[in-house]
């Protein structure tokens, strides 16, 4: 029979009474005082607590007690004979390891970074197929709402003219075949300057500056389709999960769909002021320059744009904080590039 020594506490009152622990194949004893010298609990049924680095170890027993020891070898030999825990004295080795602790905080954080960067992107593309079309509907909705209080104004376009830029938005949208939930809608805004923003529901908003700032509709129609991909891809979408991380994530993943609807207040700021990622820019850029070329135009309407934006709107490129595109130069280099020799 093996003993060690410990401490008892009967579960009722905060005393400790010394005791000695001693077990056999079938029964752990608990000999001290008078109040406990017989007391005696199958070993089938004692409960010991998982190791936690080198604090004291605690066997609880079915009645409600328990006894604590700091002799730790000594509850490794009773973990080892009732194999208790054996799937954590991996997990007790490496506490006991600095070498292995800073080796395993290292593994955490890596692992939290490409969760980050890789896994909540990917996660975030799959979860917003999944997004029904009144959720798409209530967002864009609240978010054009809240645009059109803080940073646009009713279009001071012409009424030819404006009849003409949609005349060339539903021409586009039938040519390419994408199909018939967009909508176009023309804002004046000084403060908002020479741009355009899409909304998940297909709604695509357009400055009068920018229109002024084009020399024909071909480069708006590049500018368009560019909007466009934006939703085709649903990287308005993605941007709030992403952006809103894992908790925004984990409600979805679980069926709680309607709770994207309290992000809406988000997506101002995402278009607005944090544009979308330099990859979403490439996707919604090699999107617009595929459709462009099916459509005999070439992406040199799209470059010219986006080279006149640099130059009028020399804060375009990031350094506006309301600029949707703040990696302009890079995706003119992108563009660029496409074109070949």
């Amino acid at each position: 029979m093996r003993s060690f020594e410990g401490k008892y506490l009967d579960g009722k009152s905060s005393k400790a009474i010394k005791v000695s622990i001693m077990y056999d194949t079938v029964f752990l004893y608990i000999q001290g005082t008078e109040e406990v010298l017989h007391a005696k609990h199958p070993l089938s049924k004692c409960i010991l607590d998982p190791p936690l680095g080198s604090t004291a170890r605690t066997v609880r027993f079915p009645d409600g007690s328990l006894c604590e020891t700091d002799e730790l070898e000594a509850m490794e030999r009773l973990q080892e004979f009732t194999r208790q825990n054996r799937g954590l004295r991996l997990v007790h080795l490496l506490e006991r390891s600095w070498r292995m602790a800073f080796i395993s905080l290292v593994a955490l954080v890596l692992f939290t970074w490409g969760f980050i960067e890789y896994g909540i992107p990917a996660l975030a593309y799959e979860v917003t197929k999944a997004v029904p079309a009144a959720i798409s509907e209530r967002i864009s909705s609240e978010t054009l709402e809240l645009l059109d209080r803080k940073l646009l104004e009713p279009s001071a376009l012409t009424e030819e003219r404006t009849d003409e830029i949609q005349s060339v938005f539903s021409g586009m949208i039938q040519e390419t075949g994408i199909g018939d939930h967009y909508r176009l809608l023309l804002r004046n805004s000084p403060l908002f300057g020479p741009n355009a923003l899409a909304l998940p529901s297909g709604q695509i908003v357009m400055t009068d500056q920018l229109v002024e700032l084009s020399i024909n509709n071909a480069e708006l129609k590049g500018i368009l389709l560019h909007e466009v991909a934006h939703v085709e891809l649903r990287h308005g979408l993605r941007s709030i999960v992403q952006n809103a991380g894992v908790f925004l994530l984990v409600s979805i993943l679980v069926g709680d769909l309607t709770s994207i609807t309290s992000a809406a207040g988000t997506l101002p700021t995402v278009l607005t002021q944090t544009g979308y990622s330099r990859d979403f820019e490439r996707e919604a850029d090699s999107f617009a320059k595929e459709r462009m070329i099916q459509m005999g135009l070439g992406t040199k309407p799209l470059l010219d744009i986006l080279h006149r934006m640099t130059i009028n709107s020399p804060e375009m490129p990031g350094e506006s904080i309301y600029s949707t595109h703040p990696v302009i130069k890079e995706r003119l280099q992108y563009l660029e590039e496409q074109q070949g020799p």
